[in-house]
């Protein structure tokens, strides 16, 4: 899945158009290359394993993004429903992701402490505003 995303190749063509090196933290089932990183396995130093637990908590942080998705939009979880190749799955989890975003900005308006969820609060980020949002979602 991840050869055929060709994350890899977009990250490789941002790194050049940037001049400088990124990648993605993955889980440990991914093998390692240049733009995909996961955690240490086996004997660790305290370093490593600092860093092994400083980058699962932020891992689990997306998780909940993905939770909150589901949570919205029970049908994106159905098995049944969401076929490859049956129907367009990417589009319908992306519209998804784009409706929790903009009730996550909304809800953020309407709350005291601007935020929205947990995820933001716990970074002590605010969203933006959902016009914000929506004008800038597309770049």
């Amino acid at each position: 899945m991840l050869a055929q995303s060709h994350l890899t190749d977009r990250l490789a063509a941002m790194c050049a158009n940037l001049g400088m090196s990124l990648c993605v933290y993955g889980d440990p089932a991914y093998a390692l290359s240049r733009y995909v990183m996961r955690g240490f396995k086996g004997s660790m130093s305290a370093l490593q394993k600092a860093f092994l637990e400083q980058m699962n908590s932020l891992r689990i942080s997306v998780e909940w993004g993905f939770g909150k998705v589901l949570s919205d939009w029970p049908y994106l979880d159905q098995k049944i429903s969401q076929k490859i190749g049956g129907s367009p799955v990417g589009l319908v989890y992306w519209c998804g992701v784009l409706l929790t975003n903009v009730k996550s900005c909304v809800v953020a308006a309407r709350e005291c402490d601007g935020c929205g969820s947990a995820a933001a609060r716990l970074f002590r980020v605010s969203p933006p505003t959902a016009r914000v949002y929506l004008g800038t979602a597309a770049l």
